[in-house]
């Protein structure tokens, strides 16, 4: 059976609960993860949005990522950390920053995205797929 894996923001104000197991985890490199971490790169589980119950009221901001479609990112009203978010050419699913959980996730194969841009000091070297840019160039 699966136990709920819970995740919040720094004030605790929003957080997003799971009822099923993380599918995949990707590290995206690209300069608007960078910018919206504010880190080398943005982590983040992704599940089942059916299996996802968001507790509190987020704000949004969308933006049009390098790939096309719409990626809307949802962070506390308080104290600004991004929680989780949405892609609207991938509506079954709901990423949330891995920093962002209670109990760290293990077990999940990563994908390490936008290499291109990603920081020369950086290894992912257990990441299951590598890709120079979106999935379309993974190997």
């Amino acid at each position: 059976m699966h136990t709920a894996n819970q995740a919040r923001c720094s004030c605790g104000a929003l957080g997003v609960e799971t009822h099923a197991e993380a599918q995949f985890i990707i590290a995206c490199h690209c300069r608007a993860c960078q910018r919206r971490s504010g880190g080398a790169f943005g982590a983040g589980a992704y599940f089942d949005r059916a299996a996802a119950e968001v507790l509190g009221d987020p704000r949004e901001y969308a933006r049009t990522p390098e790939a096309g479609g719409t990626f809307r990112s949802y962070f506390c009203q308080t104290c600004g950390s991004t929680v989780f978010w949405t892609i609207d050419d991938h509506p079954e699913l709901i990423g949330i920053a891995l920093g962002t959980f209670e109990t760290p996730l293990t077990g999940v194969a990563v994908h390490s995205l936008y290499e291109r841009t990603k920081l020369d000091w950086i290894a992912l070297d257990a990441a299951a797929l590598h890709s120079p840019a979106g999935y379309t160039d993974a190997t």
